[in-house]
């Protein structure tokens, strides 16, 4: 069975350095050989659709 990691980020929390991080763990999952997919919040709010998207 394989899975798929899905990672919600906000760019602009941290001072963006969420933006940063996110592409960071992509990568490192990417070397792990682990399937993933980045979304970017846009807005307020986005984070939780973005989320209930992923887990249908």
């Amino acid at each position: 069975m394989s899975s798929e990691v899905f990672i919600i980020a906000n760019p602009i929390a941290g001072d963006g350095k969420s933006g940063e991080l996110s592409n960071k763990l992509v990568e490192a999952l990417s070397r792990l050989q682990v399937s993933s997919t980045l979304k970017t919040a846009l807005s307020a709010g986005e984070s939780e659709e973005l989320a209930r998207l992923a887990i249908v």
